[in-house]
């Protein structure tokens, strides 16, 4: 198949999807564009947004303000319903535990934990900095209200 009618059957596929749907795909070697589609065009992140908040984890244990060893308080009204890992309830976590608990079992109480240590302003920083134009933490995860209010949490291919 050429290069031109896998892109028209990328694009065909991505229409029908039931979901907004972005996608880039580039040689990271040479940085060339191999197919765009709606790259640039914010759509809601869903658990995407948890990478830039362990960045930036991430960059502020290595700077020394941040220790994984540290211990963070999970008082019960943060564990949300949905947890996996929060089953001995109200207690306190290393932060090593909590970014694995949101990256390996995409928990979204220890990444609202860490969002609310970190702080939105924080980790919206990181984003800005590594150059993600169309990424931004609005609101913490499953939180229905802030999302009725209008806000959401949002990145792009590009």
């Amino acid at each position: 198949m050429e290069r031109k009618q896998l892109l028209k059957l990328i694009e065909k596929e991505i229409q029908n999807a039931r979901a907004k749907t972005a996608l880039l795909v580039e040689n990271l070697t040479t940085g060339e564009g191999l197919v765009s589609y709606c790259a640039d065009i914010p759509v809601v992140s869903a658990s995407m947004i948890k990478v830039p908040v362990m960045i930036t984890a991430l960059e502020e244990i290595q700077a020394g303000s941040l220790s994984k060893h540290m211990l963070i308080p999970v008082d019960s009204s943060l564990i949300l319903e949905d947890t996996e890992v929060f089953e001995y309830g109200e207690k306190s976590y290393t932060l090593d535990e909590l970014l694995v608990w949101m990256i390996i079992n995409s928990d979204s109480t220890a990444t609202n934990c860490l969002i609310n240590l970190l702080s939105m302003e924080r980790i919206n920083r990181t984003c800005k900095r590594l150059g993600l134009k169309n990424t931004r933490l609005e609101r913490l995860m499953l939180d229905f209200n802030a999302i009725k209010n209008g806000y959401n949490n949002y990145t792009s291919a590009f």
